[in-house]
């Protein structure tokens, strides 16, 4: 397995996570979104999205996968299924350290 090919993945995915995550949760601060009661469902339904559009966004854009060019020969859909799940991963480490930063201001 080539290393510096798997590094070089890992940090794509990352930069794919801080992307998802800032575009997410933009849709999500909208005014309409925030005024509802309960907070579970919204977390649950933009985690749910963060899912599926890391997914697609892998899935349409193939040179983005965590095993490609590291000689590694797994199945294209595993590659694609555990690459999104890296990346909403990184998403949410991302949302994480936001939150962590917004409330040491406050």
């Amino acid at each position: 397995m080539s290393g510096s090919v798997f590094l070089t993945n890992c940090i794509n995915l990352f930069i794919i996570g801080f992307i998802l995550e800032t575009a997410l949760s933009a849709v999500f601060s909208i005014t309409a979104v925030r005024m509802v009661d309960d907070k579970l469902v919204v977390k649950t339904t933009k985690e749910a999205v963060t899912y599926i559009t890391a997914f697609l966004v892998l899935y349409f854009m193939s040179t983005f996968r965590i095993f490609s060019g590291t000689g590694v020969k797994i199945p294209i859909i595993a590659d694609y299924i555990i690459s999104s799940l890296i990346t909403v991963k990184f998403a949410l480490l991302i949302r994480d350290l936001f939150a962590k930063a917004g409330n040491t201001y406050r």
